[in-house]
């Protein structure tokens, strides 16, 4: 009898323990899965800051009634001055990856500002950029001056979050975009 009660324990304990570690493995998967969602998404908030900061930034360096004169007649002393600053944004921005500056047209994009960075050469000023295809449905926004949220992609460029800030002429018409990639590596 002794015996047989002695075994109705055991069996009981170790119920009891399976059961505990069951429950320890599934509390500590939840609490990982929810720390691990909230990180992502604070993150995701920080790299889109920072890519609005810095796209409004780069906007609010650029002397918007420059855009066209510098397109149609090549760099100058400004343009220099400019370009200077605007790397030394890039350069000194924790997890921007790269910051650009583009004419928005029908047919595409014409670079007005890009920096080499790491292995990916910029572009020079005048150049042609076909739209990328996560743009082409906010080409019509884009060429008529609008404001687009940001925007999250994983590409040939890496994973991103892309933030674009109209640069404007004195008369309040947009003749350009200041582009900001954050990583989000």
């Amino acid at each position: 009898m002794k015996v047989k009660l002695k075994n109705k324990h055991m069996k009981r304990r170790r119920n009891m323990i399976i059961i505990l570690v069951i429950l320890s493995i599934v509390l500590t998967a939840s609490i990982t899965y929810v720390s691990v969602s909230l990180f992502t998404v604070r993150v995701r908030e920080s790299r889109v800051k920072i890519a609005q900061g810095s796209s409004a930034l780069a906007a609010d360096i650029i002397d918007g009634d420059k855009i066209n004169k510098w397109l149609s007649d090549g760099v100058d002393d400004e343009y220099k001055r400019t370009y200077t600053i605007l790397k030394h944004v890039l350069d000194n921005t924790p997890d921007l990856k790269y910051l650009y500056v583009y004419q928005i047209r029908e047919g595409g994009c014409h670079v007005v500002f890009d920096f080499d960075v790491d292995t990916v050469e910029g572009s020079h000023l005048g150049d042609f950029i076909e739209f990328d295809d996560t743009f082409l449905t906010l080409k019509e926004t884009l060429l008529s001056g609008g404001r687009i949220d940001p925007i999250e992609s994983n590409d040939s460029f890496g994973w991103l979050i892309t933030n674009y800030e109209p640069i404007c002429d004195s008369s309040g018409k947009c003749v350009a975009y200041a582009g900001a990639d954050v990583s989000m590596t």
